[in-house]
Formats: structure tokens, sequence, C-alpha cells
């Protein structure tokens, strides 16, 4: 990527530097060795560990090109979430005084060693897209084998908080899901963030509320790329670009994921419609089933049909709103989200071109002041 220069900074070492072999034992695979032996360089995204040095890349949120150190923030206790070998805290850069999120990443063994080179692969990509998570710089704490990733600060935190940490449901939503001029302006935002995505061969595989944040300024942004996966001609089958490994979150898995086939794109088109269906009901679609019973009903052809049925006006009445039940524009996306074929599911750039968004859409000023009274204890 043009403009990139990344060094992470090993600010943790006892005697002050570390060494080739201390270096080593963290990464291998793309990794080398300088010919100085003074740093480790990854070989397909240009990062570089270094005893010392600068992180930097040109960024708009104020910290390229600035001598960066575990020392230089101030971690906030509370973490902010959570992942499988992350943990993401709030922190506030002592120098500039700006707030960003820091995502430790375990590195200790080759499987984290790969899920970070794919982390930071997709990372090059978010300064093209203000619809993905911006990355501003990382550092090292080598002997905890973690390293940690700086982000923007996404203050109004995930969709899931949005949904079900919420402590002042707005009266006219009751127990519900989101009202649908709010819902429109997210998924417009996340769609778009998928077609970007798409169209640079990256597939993310983990799309899920959690996975989904929002900032002050109302901006709804893609995040946590660790397992995307981008696909070359490496990995293009003779019937399309496919992928087989079984990563993610399995509730908000394709039923060609589920069942350990080849899958593509419209992985994440399923995902999305889970995404959708769960924030206009105000639940997960398959909250009642158990997982083997959930599996079990997407990989049955007989049973499969089932999943139609979720945007059917008779499935809706009990848990969507008045103006989910009988909105055909909508049930017609929904389903072109949910089909069991991965051939029949609409592409990105399809649904970007859909009735169901092209109008009736809350502006930003109207969803941020949404935001501040599903969220007043932010304070923002």
């Amino acid at each position: 990527m043009s403009g990139l220069r990344l060094e992470l900074l090993e600010n943790e070492d006892q005697n002050g530097s570390c060494s080739e072999e201390s270096a080593g034992s963290l990464f291998h695979t793309d990794w080398s060795v300088s010919s100085d032996g003074t740093c480790l360089l990854h070989k397909s995204t240009g990062l570089q560990i270094t005893h010392e040095g600068t992180i930097g890349m040109e960024s708009r949120h104020g910290l390229g090109d600035i001598q960066i150190s575990s020392k230089d923030f101030e971690i906030l206790p509370t973490p902010l979430g959570h992942g499988r070998s992350s943990v993401v805290y709030s922190a506030i850069h002592k120098l500039s005084k700006q707030k960003v999120a820091i995502k430790d990443i375990y590195v200790g063994d080759e499987v984290h060693q790969t899920q970070l080179s794919e982390e930071i692969n997709a990372w090059r990509l978010t300064s093209y897209c203000p619809l993905l998570v911006q990355f501003l710089g990382a550092y090292m704490k080598p002997f905890k084998k973690i390293v940690c990733l700086i982000m923007e600060h996404m203050e109004y935190g995930s969709l899931y908080d949005i949904l079900y940490k919420n402590p002042k449901q707005s009266e006219t939503e009751g127990s519900y899901g989101i009202e649908e001029k709010y819902l429109k302006f997210i998924v417009i935002q996340i769609v778009d963030g998928l077609a970007y995505l798409h169209r640079n061969d990256r597939i993310h595989r983990d799309v899920k509320l959690n996975n989904i944040l929002i900032n002050k300024d109302g901006a709804v942004k893609i995040s946590d790329f660790g397992i995307s996966k981008f696909i070359n001609e490496n990995t293009t089958k003779h019937d399309g670009k496919n992928l087989s490994t079984f990563v993610g979150t399995q509730i908000y898995m394709s039923p060609e994921r589920l069942q350990g086939k080849t899958y593509s794109f419209s992985s994440d088109i399923w995902s999305l419609g889970i995404c959708i269906y769960e924030l206009a009901a105000g639940s997960h679609p398959f909250k009642s089933y158990s997982l083997f019973d959930m599996v079990y009903m997407l990989c049955n052809d007989s049973d499969s049909k089932k999943v139609g049925n979720l945007v059917d006006q008779n499935s809706f009445n009990r848990s969507l709103k008045s103006s989910y039940q009988n909105n055909e524009d909508f049930n017609s996306f929904l389903r072109n989200c949910l089909e069991i074929d991965p051939k029949n599911r609409a592409t990105a750039q399809q649904l970007q071109c859909s009735d169901w968004l092209r109008q009736g859409t809350a502006n930003r000023f109207e969803f941020l002041k949404w935001l501040k009274l599903r969220k007043p204890h932010l304070n923002i």
C-alpha cells in the first residue's frame, strides 16, 4: 500500500534490546530476519519488528509517523471486549490526548501468528475505505508474546451493545428491534463496507453484530479482520473463488460453511442477513434452536425451506414491529441474503441497488439523536 511504513516497537525487553533468537521465536513462515540482524521482516505486508524505531502510516487520525510504545498510552482498566485470542482496551495517547482502542493479540503459536498476518493484511485496505475501522499503528510486548494494534476508537461500541446492552429502551420500540429508518442507515454502511472488501477479493468470514462498530459521528464500520481471508489465484477453484476452512461464529454461518463445503463472498451475505433479522426483530432468528438443531435444519433439504418462512408475514407478526410485517421490499432484501443455495444469494453490489435501501432512510443527524437516546449513559 502506498504510504505504508509500519514498525513494531519491542518495548518490554528487560535488557533494552531483543536478540535475534528471542525475536525469531515469535514468528515464522512468512517472516525473515533482515540482513543486518536488527529486525524481522514480514514479506507480504511489509511489517517490521525492530529493537527500536517508529510506527507510522499515512493516517487521517493523527498518529502517523509518531514514536509510539506502550509508555505513550494511558490504558483504561475495563476491557471494551474480548475475542478468541485478544482483548480490546480504551486508551489515551498522552501527547495528543487522542482516545484510541488497543487490541492485544496473543501471537505465541503459528495459528495466532497467521491470524495476525491476515489482520495486518486486511488493515492495509482500511485507509482507503472509511467504512472499515481504521488502523493507526502497533507495538509489541515481546515477553508476553503479544502484539498491540492501535485502532480508532468507536465510542458507541458494537451493534450487539446497541441492541442488547441498552439501559433505556425507547418507548416507541418497546422490547423489539430497531426502527426501520435507523436500520436502513446502518445496513447501507455495512453493505458498502462488504462491497469494498469483496471488490478487493477479501471475505470477512465473521460478520456479526459484535464486529460492526459505531463511532461518535454515527459512522458504522466493519471491524475484526483476524480470520478474514484474501482470495487470489491460488485459492481460485474451477467454479469460482472459494474457501473451505471452518472459522467464524457458528450461529451466523451460512449452510455451506456449516456443512464444510467450499464457500465464497456469498457466505458473508448470509451472515449479513442474520444480522439484519436480529436487528429488526430484537433477537437471533434461531434463538429457540439448539446449535445441533439449527445446523440440522439448515443442512437438511426438506427442513431448509423453513428458512424462507423467517421472512414471511406470519413469522414476523410476533417478533417484528408493524413496519416490517407487510414490507415487501424488506422481505425481498432479507430473502436475497438468506437463500440456502449460495448461488442464488445477492451480491453486496446488488444489495447496494436494492429497492429497500433507496428511500425512507434516517439522515446522520437523526441517527445520532437516536443513538444518544439509546445510549444516554455514554455522555457522548
